[in-house]
């Protein structure tokens, strides 16, 4: 039986890798700043503050 070596990443696998790799590259910066780095305060009815 001739020598085989071991076979690398599967090219599919690589390919789903990088993608998934690139769209989360280019959405989360876009995620991140949706609500223009606003700080919220509520004041609950209890009293008690919450911000968001």
């Amino acid at each position: 039986m001739p020598f085989q070596p071991e076979p690398s990443i599967a090219p599919w696998l690589r390919k789903a890798f990088t993608a998934t790799a690139l769209a989360l590259a280019t959405t989360a910066p876009a995620l991140a700043a949706t609500d223009g780095g606003k700080i919220t305060d509520f004041l609950l009815d209890d009293g008690m503050e919450r911000s968001t």
